[in-house]
């Protein structure tokens, strides 16, 4: 958990670092959003802290669709 402004600089530094060691330019965050597509508990809780709908009118987690940009863009033209 990122809990200061400094603690999240120095962990965008080091995925830039990696990234650029790898010579890549797709970040992928493994700790955010559903693993696949029957992962209702991680859809759930990357909407609401405790996974739980706060109230009526807010967004049910099983209408989302989580498309990565690669699926989205079309061929041959870079993110």
């Amino acid at each position: 958990m990122l809990n200061n402004e400094k603690a999240a600089l120095a962990q965008v530094r080091n995925i830039y670092k990696s990234l650029k060691e790898n010579n890549s330019r797709n970040f992928l965050d493994t700790e955010f959003g559903p693993k696949d597509e029957k992962d209702d508990k991680g859809n759930r809780m990357c909407l609401y802290k405790d996974g739980k709908v706060p109230q009526k009118g807010y967004t049910e987690p099983n209408e989302i669709e989580w498309d990565n940009i690669r699926d989205i863009i079309p061929k041959g033209t870079s993110a």
